[in-house]
């Protein structure tokens, strides 16, 4: 058992430095070649540039997507899953059936979008 921690210690070890020694070979690369450094260096920031704002449209993309296509009902706390966006008109009606104590079921189910 202590044999094995003491592998496992000096395979950890030897990880640690040898990363310590690739960071210096590629630090003495980067001095020895700086014009290759700055073209890697710019080519990389733009990359993770170009990958953040993908993401971000991405992830705004499917808030609008799931706040067209959802509708909330208060009253019974269910979230419903709709086939197309409800229009100003479709809202108004559902706001007076509402009043008028109807099931959202029922009012969805009549209006086509579910």
């Amino acid at each position: 058992m202590i044999k094995n921690k003491r592998r496992i210690l000096d395979t950890l070890s030897d990880t640690y430095h040898s990363g310590i020694e690739k960071v210096r070979k590629t630090g003495e690369w980067a001095i020895d070649n700086p014009q290759a450094a700055v073209s890697i260096i710019t080519s990389i920031a733009l990359l993770l540039r170009s990958s953040q704002s993908l993401i971000v449209s991405h992830r705004m993309r499917s808030e609008h997507r799931r706040a067209d296509y959802t509708y909330y009902d208060r009253r019974s706390g269910h979230r419903w899953q709709l086939c197309r966006k409800l229009t100003n008109r479709d809202r108004a009606v559902i706001d007076r059936r509402k009043r008028n104590g109807d099931d959202m079921y029922d009012i969805l189910a009549d209006l086509g979008v579910i």
